[in-house]
């Protein structure tokens, strides 16, 4: 099973996706690992199906079937299961049901498809805090963030050139509502990225350099189509999207924003309740270890992924997603001049 898993890392690398029989075959190899960790086993206690119980880490949960635990169903999608991934799905394990594996999954909190009536209304002029650092030192400002696998994770491979991209893919997209109140309408303008369950990360520009008119009303997660709620394609249905009002805007000290020079353009998002994880909600990784610290060379690929909505363009209907070369930031700059 190790060697074959290491095959497919090689496949993926080499093809950039595997073939719809291979997925089917790695799906079944994932249910093998199951029964061969004993999840199908009768020796752990027994708990109902949908009955209370306690995940390994002694959060409070649901018993319920594997495909319906987003947590587990993510360690099991990887690569290569680690001792401590099979350690915890082995110690999860709460039974069966009609034949089929029971697992202990966390109890999430239901999300709302729109900000309760009282969230608050926050003006790109208002509650802004232009510190970005804290009374916390360094290592406790990092284990704030999300490690892997609870970060990073998509469904959907990345394709070149200017696609719609699939429902689960970019899962931290967010979008960035305001309210105009020169015309009195809401409307998306700017996007962002959620790092965390309470943070999203984004451009400064989108917080102050708006017309005074605008105010942030709340950011948007898990959207694909702009036009439904929930996203369904081929028969499949997703959550609904997560609206959540934001309580606190954050912009670097340093940031300016000329016509002949930008710099600092970063700000954080903290919004006033926790995003819930699913398919279609996930933070990014931040590249904490070290691994992106050299800038990319010019000419490589990076990824942009959003609706293309501005001030003065309605955007796509659908989530898209294209490949754009990197430039050096003397080329950048010579756009401002």
């Amino acid at each position: 099973l190790q060697r074959l898993c290491e095959l497919n890392q090689l496949l993926i690398g080499y093809y950039g996706a595997l073939t719809e029989f291979c997925k089917h075959f790695l799906e079944m190899l994932l249910w093998t690992v199951l029964a061969l960790i004993g999840l199908w086993g009768d020796a752990a206690a027994q708990t109902e199906y949908r009955g209370a119980c306690n995940t390994p880490v002694k959060e409070p949960g649901t018993c319920v079937l594997v495909a319906e635990c987003d947590f587990i169903r993510r360690v099991l999608a990887k690569p290569i299961l680690e001792k401590n991934d099979i350690r915890y799905i082995e110690a999860s394990r709460c039974g069966s049901y009609e034949r089929k594996a029971l697992v202990c999954c966390a109890r999430p909190t239901i999300p709302t498809s729109s900000p309760a009536p009282s969230s608050p209304v926050i003006s790109a002029n208002d509650n802004v805090d232009n510190r970005f650092s804290s009374g916390l030192t360094l290592n406790d400002r990092l284990k704030l963030l999300p490690q892997a696998p609870q970060c990073g994770v998509q469904y959907d491979d990345r394709i070149v050139g200017g696609e719609r991209a699939g429902i689960t893919a970019y899962p931290w997209i967010a979008r960035i509502e305001h309210f105009d109140q020169r015309s009195n309408k809401h409307a998306f303008h700017c996007g962002g990225s959620l790092i965390s369950e309470r943070y999203v990360l984004t451009a400064a520009h989108c917080l102050s350099g708006v017309p005074k008119t605008w105010t942030i009303t709340s950011v948007r997660l898990g959207e694909w189509d702009t036009t439904s709620n929930p996203d369904c394609e081929d028969g499949e249905c997703y959550d609904v999207v997560q609206d959540i009002a934001v309580e606190r805007l954050i912009i670097h000290e340093n940031f300016i924003n000329t016509r002949t020079e930008v710099h600092n353009d970063i700000a954080l998002l903290r919004l006033a309740s926790p995003a819930q994880y699913t398919e279609t909600v996930t933070p990014i990784c931040l590249p904490l270890d070290g691994s992106f610290t050299n800038r990319p060379s010019e000419g490589s690929r990076l990824f942009v992924a959003g609706w293309g909505q501005t001030e003065f363009d309605s955007g796509s209907r659908f989530k898209m997603h294209v490949s754009v070369p990197t430039v050096t930031m003397q080329h950048c700059q010579s756009k401002y001049h």
